[in-house]
């Protein structure tokens, strides 16, 4: 709208121009005029074609300078318009999202072996053992008693809920092992040299299907003594120990009256 006003102005300034010369030069031609008549005559119509000139340069550089700044704002809100597009920055945004998950997923660690082959490697791992030392109850085989969905994977029961002890196993959404939960629970009436050879028997399963399932028998009373098995139950406290790139938990808890070990690899 102002290009168009300027445009007019422009146009108008010349005409007033062109009527403005034809006057002077009728005035200076005219017969009976004096030469003082005829320079003041000059004089005021050079100053009006001046100012009309000066006029419409004026409106017709306007009238550019503003089509060069229109094309420059253009360009610019053309050249800044993918940046502020909302719809243009959703898929960038959910790749990063995606990525983050994937990173935090990967940050958990995974034993090598699936809760099945740790199944197998426990039950290996218990026929290593004399069978004049261990109930043969405690030889049974341990098998999924129960299977429980989780956020990022499963949880697996490997013992009956009626004995003295649970064993407990998650993993991920490909069944890698991650984390293992063994109690074993103390009855108050129990004897305490059974109540140990339930604690040594079971750990030392654990730990042989987590380390080797033909683990020598010194090594293996080696291991529990290293992770604190025999410390946990003296002093009733916690014990955290690390041990060939795996973590050991073992824990009294007074209130279940219960002893605990847990395993999972090290970060």
């Amino acid at each position: 709208m102002l290009t168009i006003i300027l445009i007019i102005v422009a146009a108008v300034a010349l005409f007033f121009s062109i009527g403005v010369i034809a006057s002077w030069h009728e005035s200076v031609t005219k017969e009976g005029v004096t030469f003082g008549e005829k320079l003041k005559s000059t004089i005021k119509n050079l100053i009006g074609v001046a100012i009309l000139g000066i006029i419409g340069v004026v409106c017709i550089t306007a009238v550019f300078s503003d089509e060069d700044e229109t094309e420059v704002v253009s360009e610019e809100i053309t050249s800044e318009s993918p940046k502020t597009s909302i719809e243009d920055s959703k898929p960038e945004k959910m790749a990063e999202v995606k990525q983050e998950l994937e990173q935090a997923e990967e940050q958990v660690p995974e034993f090598s072996f699936t809760v099945n082959e740790f199944i197998r490697r426990y039950n290996q791992a218990t026929q290593n053992f004399p069978e004049d030392q261990i109930a043969e109850k405690m030889r049974e085989p341990i098998i999924v008693e129960n299977k429980n969905e989780m956020t990022d994977g499963f949880q697996y029961q490997l013992t009956k809920a009626d004995t003295q002890s649970l064993l407990y196993v998650t993993t991920s959404v490909n069944n890698s092992v991650r984390t293992i939960y063994y109690m074993v629970f103390i009855p108050k009436d129990s004897e305490p040299m059974s109540v140990l050879a339930q604690l040594l028997f079971r750990f030392s399963a654990t730990i042989m299907a987590v380390e080797d399932p033909d683990m020598p028998p010194n090594e293996r009373g080696e291991r529990l003594k290293e992770i604190g098995v025999f410390k946990a139950v003296k002093d009733q406290r916690e014990v955290l120990t690390r041990k060939n790139n795996v973590d050991y938990k073992v824990d009294l808890s007074a209130v279940l009256g219960a002893v605990t070990l847990s395993v999972k690899p090290s970060k």
